[in-house]
């Protein structure tokens, strides 16, 4: 499990898992390098400007994050137990050339499904992930109005991409200290006068 800043964690770790991972491929025998590419990870406001983002750019964006409900349930009711959640992400190549844009999300598609867990060894200390921590990746089928909406609301024209979920990101909840008092207030309507 890891603290509040595990959704910044994990995507700008994966971020740089591909960008490290493009960085020193090697291509087999008779295939060509791969096209020169930059990684980022991208806000809701970068994803839905209007700035320019620069040609060869390899991009995440976070565009939803849902509960994820099995672990919800079994949640025991005497304590307050992890946060899971599920992040949806789009994989955008962001290409003039089409060689290039279909190489690198190939390219990019592979690695993901090649390394679909990440464990605490690809994650990024900051947000204290659990040393048996592992966050899944797997493919999310997104219908075409889906996509479209997606796009629509970006101002942007539509750019190949594919989406993904990472499961389940858990998130601990905040605890009190070893040895802190607990605080607790007792209120009863008997100590307030009526009106």
């Amino acid at each position: 499990m890891a603290n509040h800043l595990a959704l910044h964690s994990f995507c700008q770790s994966l971020s740089d898992f591909l960008s490290q991972r493009h960085a020193t491929y090697v291509p087999p025998a008779g295939v060509p390098a791969l096209p020169a590419a930059s990684f980022a990870v991208l806000s809701s406001s970068k994803f839905s400007s209007n700035d320019t983002i620069a040609d060869g750019t390899v991009s995440l964006f976070l565009h939803r994050v849902t509960i994820d409900n099995h672990l919800r349930n079994i949640r025991d009711r005497s304590a307050v137990g992890p946060l899971g959640l599920d992040l949806h992400l789009l994989l955008t190549v962001w290409a003039d050339d089409a060689d290039d844009e279909h190489i690198l999300l190939g390219w990019a598609m592979r690695e993901l499904h090649q390394h679909a867990f990440l464990d605490r060894s690809s994650l990024s200390a900051e947000a204290g992930w659990a040393v048996d921590e592992q966050v899944n990746l797997a493919p999310a089928e997104l219908a075409p109005e889906e996509m479209a909406r997606i796009w629509e609301t970006a101002h942007r024209g539509y750019r190949l991409s594919h989406g993904f979920i990472a499961r389940v990101v858990r998130i601990d909840p905040d605890r009190v200290p070893d040895g802190a008092p607990t605080v607790a207030t007792r209120f009863s309507f008997a100590d307030h006068p009526r009106s």
